[in-house]
């Protein structure tokens, strides 16, 4: 993927979109003001690993798995920087990525008796949501087990 002005403002709408939609979902939840900057830092961040992961692959899963591992990284980061429950950072950047469109064409096709658009677009989705939780429970997994062997240790010294 050439670095052109056509991928860098693609890239820049995609981010823009996203940081707009995570600032509505964050005022709608009462997401501490002083914690939004970084949620939607994250969320800028999330959409950018996104965008080149599915330049490199044009798979959803794959892209999906990439963008929520980054995106569950950075909130377990923040989390602990700021000590502050993961979800919290987690949640609003993760937005950006589920699968609303995907999700309608699906149950459009479903009420329309469209068998064969049913069972693309319902594939479509579950790939894109099965990355979404495979990335997050990859990433939670590592920095639990890097947690607990930090707290055994200390506690043997």
């Amino acid at each position: 993927m050439s670095f052109d002005f056509v991928v860098v403002s693609e890239l820049l709408k995609y981010c823009i979109s996203g940081i707009v939609a995570t600032l509505g979902f964050v005022l709608v939840c009462n997401i501490n003001f002083k914690r939004m900057p970084t949620a939607l830092i994250g969320t800028a961040l999330t959409i950018a690993f996104w965008y080149f992961a599915l330049g490199l692959t044009s798979n959803d899963f794959f892209s999906n798995l990439v963008a929520a591992m980054a995106a569950t990284a950075y909130a377990e980061i923040m989390a602990r920087v700021t000590k502050t429950p993961t979800t919290v950072y987690l949640v609003p950047e993760i937005i950006s990525l589920v699968p609303g469109g995907k999700l309608y064409y699906t149950m459009a096709s479903l009420m329309a008796s469209d068998t064969e658009g049913f069972r693309k677009n319902g594939y479509d989705t579950l790939a894109i949501a099965l990355g979404i939780a495979v990335g997050i429970v990859i990433i939670s997994t590592l920095f639990s087990i890097i947690t607990a062997q930090k707290k055994h240790f200390t506690a043997i010294k």
